[in-house]
């Protein structure tokens, strides 16, 4: 990427320890065979408490969701992102389970740390994490929720954020919407 990325100051509300969560947000990506962090809390990499969702070519290529300290690398999408295509991607966490949806549908799920990041002081960042692994691309609609959101409301998150022209797919009805 450029070094171009947004900064958020730290949060508890940030730190989602025990709790589950959704992260939510849409990325056009100008590479797709390089590594990149989308976004996360990362106080640096020393196996500090820390999580992010990235982009990784190297390990089992795709979306992933990792957190320390453990260097847990958890539910891969195994799937490179379409390059300079619009995709929206969401993370839940429910207890110790991780599930990764693109584009309204569930690509992959891991279990990981039922708890992390409580202990976390770091800003969250949007487009890099640890000052590095810059997003080549763009990133837009960022949502982070206090609770996993079921895969019903992931899907319609997806229709809410479709961009224009997209052709939305039902796979209850078998046709576009």
């Amino acid at each position: 990427g450029n070094g171009k990325h947004i900064s958020i100051p730290h949060s508890n509300e940030l730190n989602f320890g025990p709790s589950n969560l959704t992260i939510s947000f849409s990325i056009s990506a100008n590479v797709v065979d390089e590594t990149f962090y989308i976004i996360g809390k990362s106080p640096g990499n020393n196996g500090t408490q820390k999580w992010a969702v990235t982009y990784n070519v190297p390990k089992e290529r795709g979306v992933q969701f990792h957190v320390n300290p453990g260097n847990h690398w958890i539910a891969s999408t195994m799937q490179n992102l379409t390059l300079k295509t619009w995709q929206h991607i969401t993370v839940t966490k429910i207890g110790a389970r991780y599930d990764i949806y693109i584009d309204g549908v569930h690509f992959s799920n891991g279990i990981g740390p039922a708890s992390n990041g409580t202990g976390n002081t770091a800003p969250l960042t949007i487009g890099s994490i640890e000052g590095g692994g810059f997003v080549n691309g763009t990133i837009d609609d960022v949502r982070i929720y206090n609770r996993a959101l079921s895969e019903t409301e992931v899907a319609a998150l997806y229709e809410l954020e479709a961009p224009p022209g997209a052709l939305l797919w039902s796979f209850d009805t078998g046709s576009v919407l």
